[in-house]
């Protein structure tokens, strides 16, 4: 995972708005080189992931949390490397391996764990 500096530490959380994250971690600056001057919150998630990248490309994510119970529903946190791991690598072999050497038994494996992970089985 990326490495993080006290300022992006401070970062990882919840808030209400954009409004609310420029002015909780002091990004007045960053949020007008990326958004302009005179900016205005819009569409909250996709501004405050838009000033992260300025800050650190590819070292967060930004979410809206659906039915949250308070207002800080926009949520800030790490971005998951699974993808850069040797064991991702080591999946994506075995599952073209199995693919290309039987597609049938490949379809019928995704059926089953996504069947698993919904709890029908």
């Amino acid at each position: 995972m990326s490495k993080l500096i006290n300022k992006q530490y401070k970062m990882l959380g919840r808030y209400m708005s954009t409004y609310d994250f420029v002015a909780c971690n002091q990004l007045e600056k960053e949020a007008e080189k990326v958004l302009g001057k005179n900016w205005e919150a819009e569409d909250d998630a996709t501004q405050i992931q838009d000033i992260i990248d300025e800050i650190n490309p590819d070292g967060f994510v930004v979410e809206h949390i659906s039915n949250c119970r308070n207002d800080n529903d926009i949520q800030v946190r790490e971005m998951d490397n699974f993808s850069s791991t040797i064991l991702f690598e080591w999946f994506n072999n075995f599952v073209d391996y199995v693919q290309n050497r039987d597609n049938n038994i490949y379809n019928q494996a995704c059926k089953y764990a996504d069947e698993r992970e919904e709890g029908c089985i």
